[in-house]
């Protein structure tokens, strides 16, 4: 107890706090999550979080925040192990990080795209932007490397339908809605591989200007 009220006295406490909602959100969700749980936990006054999160919210924007810098750093090392590969093979690499960091993260991964702090249909909260918006455009770098030639929209709708059919299918199995009778037999390995082949398909095909939007 008296370790960490020291540690609070210098400064740490924020890191602290966050690290404890991190495993917290990891282990069981975030629903139940409590700061004044939390606090008593650490050993400090119920009252000391407040001094670093507004609320509970703040707290589970901060962990979701750390939770796609965390995705942005896992897609980096994969591609950085996957840079003699053609440029159309790099998304599938990607593709494997996200569905690997969606099956060992499930509770992060839902909360990190949940709706309970979206307070706009048009963009994410501002404690969220910025994470987010980085790990979308490494996605969407990918993409755009792996159909050259295509228009900016055209990649802007591939990147769109890429992400929509990863993330479907990473959500569906985090909350657990892949039921045993849709598996029809598959590995978790199979499965992630059908949904990868589907969420790369045509790109590595000409780009039709007759479906080009705008």
């Amino acid at each position: 107890m008296w370790a960490m009220v020291e540690r609070y006295h210098h400064g740490d406490l924020r890191a602290v706090l966050l690290a404890a909602a991190m495993a917290e959100v990891e282990a069981v969700g975030h629903a139940d999550l409590s700061m004044r749980v939390l606090a008593q936990r650490l050993g400090v006054s119920v009252a000391a979080p407040y001094r670093h999160f507004t609320d509970r919210d703040a707290l589970l924007r901060a962990v979701a925040a750390e939770g796609f810098v965390a995705m942005g750093t896992a897609a980096r090392e994969a591609m950085a192990q996957a840079h003699l590969l053609p440029a159309v093979e790099r998304p599938r690499v990607g593709a494997r990080s996200f569905l690997q960091f969606a099956r060992t993260r499930p509770n992060l991964f839902l909360l990190m795209f949940g709706t309970a702090f979206l307070t706009s249909r048009d963009d994410p909260p501002a404690a969220l932007s910025a994470p987010a918006t980085a790990a979308f455009e490494q996605m969407r770098a990918r993409v755009a490397a792996a159909c050259p030639g295509a228009s900016p929209n055209e990649i802007a709708g591939r990147a769109i339908a890429y992400w929509s059919t990863l993330h479907g299918f990473a959500t569906l199995r985090a909350e657990g809605r892949l039921w045993r009778f849709m598996q029809e037999g598959l590995s978790e390995a199979q499965m992630e591989e059908l949904v990868i082949d589907a969420a790369v398909a045509g790109f590595s095909a000409p780009p039709d200007p007759s479906r080009s939007p705008g």
